[in-house]
């Protein structure tokens, strides 16, 4: 899902590399920081909680990794 995130904004702004990878990570780090927000305000198991800090791991590690491709590129 994080890859798919990543490849969306990437796609969105298209024509500037620079802009390009703001986009890429910014369309992917909103979701996690949503989630945790709903899971909150709606007191889910602590399970749901957890769930969606290994999501936002696993994101920073693909994060990461598609950022120092970018800048080989």
């Amino acid at each position: 899902m994080s890859v798919c995130a990543l490849a969306i904004g990437a796609a969105f702004a298209w024509r500037s590399p620079n802009v390009r990878a703001a986009a890429a990570v910014a369309v992917a780090m909103r979701n996690p920081g949503l989630a945790l927000v709903i899971a909150t305000v709606n007191r889910a198991p602590p399970e749901v909680t957890a769930s969606v800090i290994g999501y936002a791991l696993g994101l920073g590690v693909t994060m990461v990794a598609f950022l120092q491709w970018r800048k080989r590129m």
